[in-house]
């Protein structure tokens, strides 16, 4: 059985997580979907914003601390537990807590995206930007 955090520590009084949890877990779900796009389109940099994006989403994979595991009914969708240990997809728990709470995690996936689409070729921004909509949109 998974520890319970401490009602101060949970994001929601609900989900045995911590906001910082859940944070990562949105900059993992997105990068993912981002990554598996330009898997089949590898040239130039592309190929290095895929690696480094890889890199990324490893590093706030580790930090996560709260029980995790994916839905394998989609694409990439991580789910957390409850306090009774039900699991839960991200993105309800992200839909819960507004997609406003998200910006400093959007602009940082941002940012990674810019510093490979110099020259406004925008090839891996427009990229990002869809699957952030969809994702909040249709939770996928």
């Amino acid at each position: 059985m998974t520890k319970v955090l401490e009602k101060k520590d949970r994001v929601l009084e609900s989900i045995n997580a911590t906001r910082e949890d859940i944070e990562n877990l949105y900059v993992v779900a997105i990068l993912d979907k981002v990554t598996i796009h330009f898997e089949k389109k590898v040239f130039g940099k592309e190929e290095e914003f895929r690696k480094e994006a890889v890199e990324l989403r490893q590093k706030h994979l580790k930090a996560v601390k709260c029980s995790k595991s994916w839905d394998m009914n989609t694409t990439g969708n991580p789910t957390v537990e409850t306090i009774d240990g039900v699991t839960v997809s991200l993105i309800d728990v992200l839909v819960m807590l507004g997609q406003r709470n998200f910006y400093d995690q959007d602009e940082l996936m941002q940012k990674l995206c810019y510093k490979y689409d110099m020259g406004r070729e925008f090839k891996i921004i427009p990229v990002l930007e869809k699957k952030v909509a969809e994702y909040w949109l249709y939770k996928v």
